[in-house]
């Protein structure tokens, strides 16, 4: 290509868009235009109040006394409380007596193995430590024998 067939293209493209919002506050803005007419017809078209289909809460007055306290229904909770603590109770034992008799699943037998090696590992600095503390007892004990 020539030269001025280079520049003739480069004069022909225009500028790149920028990623930048340009100053518009010269430029006049617009006021919004209402619909009159519609408004006026939606006012007129409303409806003063609405109507919920919805049934009433059921709700027995005979049932409460006047503090909003419930009458004589503790007792018969009390008796349901009690037989689930039973139920509990047994279920319970019940199942020590099944979990003596079967052996350790495998997701049993790794957490145990899983927790022993971790408190040897947390173990590790005391194991150092006593062995040091052995090494230097029978290096002073032999240090004593040899001045003997």
């Amino acid at each position: 290509m020539t030269d001025s067939t280079l520049d003739a293209k480069l004069e022909d493209q225009t500028e790149p868009k920028s990623i930048l919002k340009k100053d518009d506050t010269k430029k006049k803005r617009t006021r919004i235009v209402w619909d009159e007419d519609n408004l006026a017809t939606n006012e007129s078209e409303k409806s003063a109040t609405m109507k919920i289909d919805e049934p009433d809460t059921p709700f027995n007055p005979a049932k409460y006394d006047d503090e909003g306290e419930e009458n004589g229904t503790t007792s018969g909770k009390k008796l349901a409380w009690d037989k689930l603590e039973e139920a509990l109770s047994k279920a319970k034992e019940q199942e020590e007596v099944a979990g003596e008799e079967l052996p350790p699943t495998k997701d049993e037998v790794r957490k145990v193995d899983f927790e022993k090696h971790r408190k040897e590992h947390y173990q590790e600095f005391l194991t150092k430590k006593m062995l040091e503390d052995q090494t230097q007892q029978m290096e002073d004990i032999s240090q004593q024998t040899k001045d003997e």
